[in-house]
Formats: C-alpha cells, sequence, structure tokens
C-alpha cells in the first residue's frame, strides 16, 4: 500500500507540473505575443512617418489610393 501511495503522490506531482508548465508556456506566448504587436507597430510608425515626411511621397500615396478606391 505504501507502494501504491508513492506511486499516487508521484503521478500527481508529475500532473501538477505538467499543469504549471502548459501555464508558464501559455504566458510566455502571450507576452511573445505582445512584443512581436508592439514592435510591429513600431515599424509601422517610423515607415509611415518617414513617408509622410515627404509632402511628394505623401500625394503620391494619396493619388495611388485613389485610383485603387472604385467609386460606384
Amino acid at each position: 500500500d505504501a507502494e501504491n501511495e508513492a506511486t499516487e503522490k508521484a503521478n500527481k506531482l508529475i500532473e501538477s507540473a505538467k499543469t504549471a508548465i502548459e501555464n508558464e508556456k501559455s504566458a510566455a506566448m502571450k507576452e511573445l505575443k505582445n512584443t512581436v504587436a508592439d514592435l510591429s507597430l513600431s515599424i509601422a510608425e517610423k515607415l509611415l512617418a518617414k513617408e509622410l515626411d515627404n509632402k511628394e511621397k505623401q500625394l503620391e500615396n494619396i493619388q495611388e489610393t485613389l485610383d485603387k478606391t472604385k467609386l460606384n
């Protein structure tokens, strides 16, 4: 019976560890996704600021958008 009890305790510890690992993995993935999103926004902001800094490029972008837009 002591052996069964020890096995049962070991199995509970293993399950508890698996749950803790899964929780940590989920938290790390969430943090990674947030970091990637922040980085993507930062890059987009810098690219947009660079393009808007040039008036000629700005007008070109507006014209390109208008050309792609279909009016009814």
